[in-house]
């Protein structure tokens, strides 16, 4: 093999022998019986050593690797420590978290990694034991109540609003989770739009609780009976009191309580469920309905144990950015328009929908086939689908907590009166029909009805080896979409040109032809528009623009096109391609609408 050039399973083998010899034969260590091993058997874990210790300030340390080293950094444990939830950055199996999730480790250098792996370990403990990072446990709140939770424990999924005060919830139970909302309308909306299965009746909700905290807990303080959620919510959040007893006593079986607090990095949650002793336990020593309401609470919130269940969140601001997107609060209010939902309008309706914005109207007045599905983000469950309707309900499903998303089998033209006079309600219009005689109406009705929003067109260039999107700003001070084609749609300047006449492919049907080009091509023009369209709705953009996407040089020559010298001369030459400019759309003497107001 040439110099430096190793195999990665001889590696393996010789990166093994090495650590070996250093922990066994430098550090006094011994290698881990396969009794031994077992405990960390989950973890992957193929070789272990531990290194011996005698008092608290040097505990007995497992060194292990997994199949992946040396390619992957061992991991360090303690075999005799504290139990779990006593000290920080402890595993349940007695792992310590040392290294960041994200960090990289050189793959040459195996025993200096053990090294400094031990070293960060060594660290790690005495900050535990002198309780210096005891914070810790309220900052990565969620790390330590993932080990607290029950085994059987159903799984909450929240679409609560991660801030205060406590307030009373709603709460719906499904066969495996439950999940939570601030108000019916959003829990019956996630649901419907989720794909659940409405029952004839409509869904059954329940009364919950959210208890908001001045900070989060820590394991002392997570609640082990109903009794410590009563504790809880007196000694840090009293108005959260009279809500409880009144959910606990209506007569529920389980009354659903979540438990928020702030963090530096977020909102953290944790789910508890409290069950209401048996009727016969409940009112024992009272005639039926006789029981006093301050002895009913008491013993309901007694004695009887909570189940401690994760919370995953599902709200809108924890699904896009995990709470750390400030454009976000735009975002799920901001309103587009897309007119055209084939190869390119489908990939941008979809990372529009990922990006967070929460009303999309989608309208296309064709059926999804067979060959679309290739470069389509629908796909064989579509066909004969309206495109439109079924890029809705896809989208829908997949992201239930969009509020406004929905589909229009229509053909937008003069005739769409009730879609035109709509027009003015959006906040941004984007046409990826390709088709010149609906975006000149649309370029007329922007120029002519001040009202109008902006408007992003976009577009291919033949076998999509470049990809436009221009934004046209409202004002009939702006440069419009006809300064860029002239009077049959045919751009003024674009990149490439074909001296053989654009390459069409004929179907064997009358005037049935086709460019093409798949689904890779595609994606540079999606993330082209999607991106263009988010700066301007978050204010980056304010000029009239085409940003535009230029394919690699070979590709077109191989499809027998070449560079465009207008374009070279103009903008530049693009060289071997492959890159995306932007550049100032501008007005246009040859123009029929701003040679008029030129004139003028």
């Amino acid at each position: 093999m040439p110099d430096g050039v190793v195999d990665p399973m001889q590696w393996r083998q010789t990166a093994l022998e090495s650590l070996e010899r250093y922990l066994c034969g430098q550090c006094g260590g011994r290698g881990l019986t396969p009794a031994e091993l077992k405990r960390y058997e989950g973890r992957g874990v193929t070789h272990g050593w531990r290194l011996p210790g005698g008092d608290e300030v040097q505990p007995a340390t497992d060194v292990l690797v997994d199949g992946d080293f040396p390619y992957s950094a061992g991991r360090i444990a303690l075999p005799d420590g504290p139990k779990p939830l006593e000290w920080p950055h402890l595993e349940s199996d007695g792992a310590l978290c040392v290294l960041p999730g994200q960090s990289t480790i050189s793959t040459r250098d195996p025993v200096g990694v053990a090294k400094a792996v031990l070293s960060d370990a060594q660290e790690l403990i005495e900050a535990c034991r002198d309780r210096s990072n005891a914070d810790d446990f309220r900052d990565e709140f969620l790390s330590y109540w993932t080990m607290a939770v029950d085994d059987k424990a159903r799984p909450f999924i929240s679409l609560i609003a991660p801030t205060g005060p406590s307030r009373e919830i709603v709460i719906w139970r499904g066969t495996t989770t439950t999940v939570c909302a601030d108000d019916r309308a959003t829990l019956n909306g996630w649901l419907t739009r989720g794909g659940t299965t409405k029952p004839k009746a409509g869904f059954s909700f329940d009364r919950g609780l959210l208890i908001w905290l001045p900070q989060p807990m820590t394991p002392d303080d997570y609640p082990r009976t109903a009794g410590d959620v009563l504790k809880l919510a007196k000694d840090q959040a009293p108005e959260a009191v009279a809500m409880l007893e009144a959910c606990v006593i209506e007569g529920a079986p389980k009354t659903e309580v979540i438990i928020c607090a702030p963090t530096e990095h977020g909102a953290c949650f944790a789910g508890l469920t409290l069950t209401r002793p048996a009727e016969k336990e409940l009112s024992h020593g009272f005639r039926p309905g006789h029981m006093p309401r301050t002895i009913e609470v008491k013993r309901c919130l007694g004695a009887n144990k909570v189940e401690r269940g994760i919370v995953h969140r599902a709200d809108h601001d924890w699904v896009h950015g995990r709470g750390h997107d400030p454009h976000q609060a735009d975002l799920k209010k901001d309103r587009i328009l897309l007119l055209g939902c084939g190869a390119v309008g489908a990939g941008v309706a979809r990372l529009l929908a990922q990006s967070g914005v929460s009303y999309l109207t989608l309208v296309d007045h064709q059926l999804v086939d067979w060959p679309n599905i290739s470069r389509h983000a629908l796909g064989a469950a579509a066909i004969h689908k309206n495109k439109a309707t079924a890029l809705a309900d896809t989208l829908r499903r997949d992201f239930p907590h969009l509020l406004g998303i929905e589909g229009r089998g229509l053909k937008f033209g003069l005739e769409a009166t009730s879609l035109i006079d709509e027009l003015p309600t959006f906040d941004l219009v984007i046409s990826a029909a390709g088709d010149w005689g609906a975006d000149a109406l649309l370029n007329d009705l922007q120029q002519s009805n001040p009202p109008m929003p902006p408007v992003i067109y976009a577009w291919l260039e033949p076998q999509a080896t470049a990809a436009h999107a221009v934004y046209i700003p409202k004002g009939a001070e702006q440069p419009c979409l006809r300064c860029g084609f002239d009077d049959v749609g045919t751009p003024r300047l674009p990149v490439t040109k074909w001296p053989n006449g654009e390459p069409f492919l004929q179907e064997p049907a009358c005037g049935a032809v086709f460019s093409p080009f798949g689904a890779a091509e595609l994606t540079w023009a999606h993330a082209l528009t999607a991106e263009l369209a988010l700066d301007v709705l978050i204010g980056k953009d304010t000029a009239a623009t085409d940003r535009v996407w230029i394919g690699r040089r070979e590709t077109v020559e191989a499809a027998g096109g070449q560079w465009n010298t207008a374009w070279c001369e103009t903008i530049g030459n693009p060289g071997s391609g492959g890159m995306v400019i932007s550049r100032d759309w501008l007005a246009s003497e040859h123009c029929p609408i701003h040679r008029r107001a030129s004139a003028a």
